[in-house]
């Protein structure tokens, strides 16, 4: 069964979901085995962004699982500046 929203996935743990929660992301912890909210600055100043050399194995595996070829993207709403 195909998932139409990502609040349904069985292995989510998103809390409530209110404007406290803007500039935040979805990331896995591996340690719950669940996609949680986390907030973005915290998430984006870890040492291997930060440095500016993410690392090689992260890279690789981004580019072998990803193909931006096979993605269907109808829209993209980039937020207001």
């Amino acid at each position: 069964m195909a998932i139409s929203n990502i609040r349904d996935m069985s292995n989510a743990d998103f809390g409530t979901l209110d404007s406290t929660k803007h500039k935040h992301m979805i990331v896995y912890d591996a340690t719950s085995d669940t996609f949680v909210i986390r907030d973005m600055d915290t998430v984006l100043s870890s040492d291997q962004v930060l440095d500016g050399d993410l690392p090689d194995d992260f890279v690789d595996q981004i580019e072998e699982e990803l193909d931006v070829n096979d993605m269907t993207i109808t829209s993209v709403d980039g937020g207001s500046f």
